[in-house]
This record gives C-alpha cells, sequence and structure tokens, in this order.
C-alpha cells in the first residue's frame, strides 16, 4: 500500500501507464493532495539487473540505487521516443 509521507493517510491511485521497465503510477494524499510516482519492474528485471552489477538482495541501500539508475533509464527511454 502507499501512505502520504507527509500526513500517513493511503492515496489513491490516480493514474496507471506502461513504461518500458514495468508500470508507472502516480498517487495523490486526499487530505493534503501530496502527489508521488511508484515504479513496479517486473522481478525477472530486478533479478538481472542484481546479476549484471553484483548485488546482494539483502542490502537495502544497493536496491535503492538500482531504484534510482531504472528511474534513470526509464527517463532516458521515455526521452528517446
Amino acid at each position: 500500500m502507499n501512505f502520504c509521507q507527509d500526513c500517513g493517510i493511503k492515496g489513491g491511485c490516480m493514474q496507471t501507464r506502461r513504461d518500458v521497465l514495468g508500470k508507472r503510477r502516480r498517487y495523490q494524499c486526499p487530505k493534503c493532495g501530496r502527489r508521488w510516482t511508484t515504479y513496479e519492474v517486473p522481478e525477472e528485471l530486478v533479478d538481472k539487473y542484481r546479476k549484471m552489477r553484483n548485488i546482494a538482495p539483502d542490502r537495502q541501500h544497493r536496491l535503492q540505487q538500482m531504484s534510482k539508475t531504472l528511474e534513470k533509464l526509464l527517463a532516458e527511454e521515455m526521452s528517446c521516443d
């Protein structure tokens, strides 16, 4: 579930789009109006990335780095279209 980082209320999904790497979802908090985006990437792509970068699956900070890199790859892919 996705909760607002400002007030803790469950956000409602406003939009879902398919991207090259998976799904992109936009949420909005019904209380404060804050918006945020999440990306859903297929597990096989995550595993492939881990093997490619030699990342241990239990290292949280590495997973956060991977998420940022995937977002950059997605942005580059979208700009090429």
